[in-house]
């Protein structure tokens, strides 16, 4: 089989069993979450961990890509080259702004900085840095030579920003820590720490190896289940509307910049291997 084939089958794979898992997901909270407690029912029990299973059947079956793919090195792409990657950069990038300026109007006010040190201090790292994010995406989006070093600067304030995201929502005190969502939210923006710091190592380097694709995959499934049921069911009736929430558009938009991502990673292994035929047809002409 050739590896594009596979490299498509696992993004189909990754897409449809995001789309399931939200959609059960959204069923369930429905029927059995607590918006105001942040509790599911106990009659949910059974139905929590047969997703889970479930899930982690799926994140287990995305990771065999890494296997198969253990010694494939992907061409390098930039995301200036074809609209769907210009879309989704810039539409990321102007989230991150956007979310940055609200934000710094929403919560101007640091006065309890020394009450919880770490938390805080994370919550104040995670507003700044989206703006640098914002940057890096637009400048991506672009791909202007004369920002390339710029670009590679800015690269690294992603896996940055994620990571400091992280802790701030571990540390939330507004979280209930037996709320099944807090452990799939604080899931799903590793999987994206991690998404973007290959993402921006690829930036970088102009390299992209398997573990790239490996998270891409996993990012975009866990971001799909978490964040499109909560922005569902936040049309139709309440759910927790700490500030959290307001970054977990960012998470959002991520969706359809990993989907860029994945769809140019496929991308480039045809282009490799309409190459390599290309120079054994050459060579055979040659024997001949």
């Amino acid at each position: 089989m050739r590896i594009k084939n596979i490299l498509f089958g696992y993004f189909f794979l990754a897409i449809l069993s995001g789309i399931v898992l939200a959609i059960w997901r959204t069923v369930m909270i429905v029927r059995y979450y607590d918006p105001y407690s942040n509790e599911y029912a106990i009659e949910a029990e059974t139905s929590l961990r047969s997703f889970g299973f479930v899930l982690l059947f799926v994140f287990l079956a995305l990771l065999t890509s890494a296997i198969l793919l253990r010694k494939f090195e992907f061409d390098g792409f930039s995301a200036s080259e074809n609209q769907f990657s210009v879309f989704t950069s810039s539409l990321l990038g102007f989230v991150f702004l956007a979310v940055g300026i609200f934000v710094f109007f929403y919560l101007n006010n640091f006065t309890e900085i020394f009450a919880y040190p770490l938390y805080q201090c994370t919550q104040i790292l995670t507003h700044l840095l989206v703006f640098l994010c914002a940057a890096y995406f637009i400048l991506h989006a672009a791909g202007n030579a004369r920002f390339e070093n710029a670009k590679k600067m800015l690269a690294l304030s992603t896996p940055i920003w994620s990571v400091a995201f992280l802790i701030w929502s571990y540390l939330d005190p507004t979280y209930n820590y037996r709320d099944y969502d807090h452990s799939l939210c604080l899931f799903a923006i590793s999987a994206l720490a991690f998404f973007l710091l290959y993402d921006a190592g690829m930036a970088v380097t102009g390299k992209s190896t398997a573990p790239y694709f490996v998270f891409s995959l996993i990012s975009l499934v866990a971001s799909t289940v978490y964040v499109i049921p909560n922005f569902i069911l936040m049309a139709y009736w309440e759910l927790s509307s700490n500030v959290n929430r307001i970054f977990e558009a960012v998470l959002l938009a991520t969706i359809f910049y990993t989907c860029a991502c994945l769809r140019n990673l496929c991308l480039s292994v045809k282009v490799r291997e309409k190459t390599e035929k290309k120079k054994k047809t050459k060579k055979e002409t040659v024997a001949q």
